[in-house]
């Protein structure tokens, strides 16, 4: 199995403990993992749009992505390297991007103050497209690596 990790870094004004949690595409369950390395969930769309638990600085190590990840503001998303961190996309859904970052309101404000880095995304010929940022600013998207998406790698638009 190849191992893919993600960092995942929320920016909280108060100082929390760090927690790991783990996803396994192959091994994992969205229904009864809790995200533990011996119970991990299958998706990391559970870990990061179903978690209640997610705090700031906790970190996610993840493997391949079947769903769309609306990606919380103040949420970066880092890998451990452009190279070393593959998400493999199986994502089908017509028109949909595997990573989502959209504030309806975000030309009210500066809304986002987050990035995704080093990681390598491949859409396997099935995903529509790698990223979306809609009506969300101070997104910043550095070292990565995009390839075999349907339509597009990024979109941005309101930004």
């Amino acid at each position: 199995m190849r191992k893919l990790i993600f960092i995942l870094l929320l920016f909280p004004a108060l100082l929390q403990a760090q927690t790991t949690w783990y996803i396994d595409a192959d091994g994992g369950d969205d229904v009864t993992g809790n995200g533990t390395s011996s119970n991990p969930w299958k998706t990391f769309y559970r870990a990061v749009n179903e978690n209640t638990s997610l705090a700031g600085g906790d970190k996610v190590f993840a493997y391949n992505e079947y769903n769309q990840i609306v990606v919380p503001i103040n949420v970066d998303i880092e890998g451990e390297s452009e190279l070393g961190v593959v998400i493999e996309s199986h994502l089908s859904s017509p028109g949909q991007a595997l990573f989502l970052l959209q504030t309806t309101n975000g030309w009210l404000g500066n809304y986002g103050n987050q990035y995704i880095s080093h990681l390598t995304i491949d859409g396997n010929n099935t995903t529509y497209s790698a990223i979306d940022v809609n009506y969300r600013s101070n997104v910043t998207l550095s070292y990565l690596r995009i390839s075999d998406f349907l339509w597009r790698g990024i979109r941005l638009y309101g930004c």
